[in-house]
């Protein structure tokens, strides 16, 4: 027996449309074992002849051929007028075309087909009809269907009629994504905007007032600088001792003198508090400048005019920090040298010098010799510092006398220089941050120390003093 979906009422194995709602049975339906089986075996499902379209609801003058029934109707069957198949006495519908068998009523020794009925087919089985057609479409479509596998996202289809080159076995490479595949973006031209780095470490720095200078300094997270060192005539240069204990600095009192000075003034050191370090009084003459730390924090390398009469020319001197010898003459030309720097290992010296003509930078080992030009191109140079990681070197360049004063960075070789940032103003005395991504400059137009991002030349933080202009920062972790 086959049971209909749609009403669920039985029918005789081989219909094809429900007795009782005229639905579409499918081929085969539910199948259900009952007695009226014989053997245990069910009748065999045949689907409706080839020659059967279903009926038509046009004028009674264009009727549909009835076929004949290749043998007798059985006693109490009901013979359907529209393709004359023999149908139980209890079905509402042919189970071959579902024309309505309502009124019908043909006695059983009748094998000539009446008139065809103008009756229309029931709206419930062509919904089934229709439903059935469309679901065996769909259920061969994905058996016997052809295989492809969707376009990778960005794939450009082709306009209609387009026909493309075929690729050969051995050059075609089809690859499906996996199930799970997230659709990239694809990579921007544009570099991603990254934060400024960080801002640690203390800065000293000189901050002149009127005729005076005293030493300030201001560590990361300050809300503002605060003076660590002064009232006692110009204090300048402040540089920091390599583990940032100390701090050394020029101390000048009144007009310059030749050779020599007061014992109030020179090279001078306190601690990281302010206090007297246990050597104060480093030199005494009033013409020192420019100190420098070695990296050992045994050796301070300063610049000088002790040694000639008016002041008339620099020279690099060096002396051990707690040693009562005399200081040791590095550098002695006839033209100026100053602004001395060490490099991390201790064992180079870079300086400006003149001796060449336009300052340029120049190098020589912590004794003072191999005295050579660094070749950075043309131009001006001054205030040169070597970072304390990563092998680079700052400076200012000017492209001649009397131009801008600039940021440059290179390596510690000369090599790959470039210009940090573009300020309207000279900017002074570079001094690198302990991670070597940031440098605080002394900006001349301004009058504050700004600290600028190496990598991208912004300013990310400006320092000042009211009433002051801001000079030669030192750093330190």
């Amino acid at each position: 027996m086959i049971v209909c979906k749609v009403c669920g009422a039985t029918n005789e194995q081989g219909a094809t449309f429900c007795g009782t709602c005229g639905a579409f049975l499918e081929w085969s339906g539910e199948q259900v074992q009952d007695g009226s089986t014989q053997g245990g075996v069910a009748p065999p499902i045949y689907p409706p002849p080839p020659d059967v379209a279903a009926p038509t609801t046009g004028p009674a003058s264009d009727p549909v051929p009835v076929p004949p029934n290749p043998e007798p109707a059985p006693p109490g069957s009901i013979v359907c007028p529209n393709c004359g198949q023999i149908n139980e006495s209890t079905r509402v519908y042919c189970s071959r075309c579902a024309t309505e068998l309502a009124a019908v009523a043909i006695a059983t020794d009748q094998v000539v087909a009446p008139p065809p009925s103008s009756r229309s087919i029931p709206p419930v089985a062509i919904l089934g009809a229709v439903g059935g057609v469309v679901l065996l479409a769909v259920l061969a479509f994905a058996v016997f269907g052809p295989k492809s596998t969707p376009p990778p996202s960005g794939a450009v289809t082709e306009p209609p009629g387009t026909t493309r080159p075929s690729l050969q076995p051995s050059d075609a490479v089809t690859s499906a994504p996996p199930s799970d595949a997230v659709e990239s973006t694809p990579p921007s031209n544009e570099p991603e905007s990254q934060p400024p780095p960080e801002v640690t470490g203390t800065l000293a720095f000189g901050a002149e007032k009127g005729d005076n200078a005293d030493i300030y300094v201001w560590a990361a997270g300050d809300e503002k600088p605060h003076k660590l060192f002064g009232g006692n005539g110009d204090e300048t240069d402040p540089a920091w001792s390599p583990d940032g204990s100390k701090v050394a600095f020029a101390l000048n009192v009144g007009n310059f003198r030749p050779n020599g000075g007061t014992p109030d003034e020179g090279i001078r050191v306190i601690k990281a508090d302010g206090t007297e370090a246990k050597v104060f009084d480093f030199t005494h003459h009033d013409v020192d400048r420019n100190p420098a730390w070695s990296p050992d924090g045994e050796t301070i390398v300063f610049a000088s005019t002790r040694d000639h009469a008016d002041n008339k020319n620099l020279d690099l001197y060096s002396r051990v920090y707690e040693a009562t010898s005399d200081e040791e003459a590095l550098a002695d030309d006839d033209a100026d040298d100053w602004d001395p720097a060490w490099s991390p290992d201790g064992e180079t010296i870079i300086f400006v010098s003149k001796r060449d003509g336009p300052a340029q930078l120049f190098t020589m080992t912590a004794e003072g010799r191999r005295q050579e030009a660094l070749d950075l191109g043309d131009g001006v140079f001054d205030d040169p510092t070597y970072s304390r990681v990563d092998g680079l070197l700052a400076y200012t360049r000017r492209e001649a006398n009397g131009a801008q004063k600039q940021l440059f960075v290179a390596n510690d070789d000369g090599s790959d220089a470039r210009q940090v940032g573009s300020f309207t103003g000279d900017v002074s005395d570079p001094t690198w941050s302990p991670d070597a991504k940031l440098l605080a400059v002394a900006n001349g137009d301004t009058g504050e120390i700004d600290i600028v991002d190496v990598a991208t030349g912004t300013v990310v933080e400006s320092l000042s003093v009211p009433n002051a202009t801001l000079m030669q920062p030192d750093w330190t972790e």
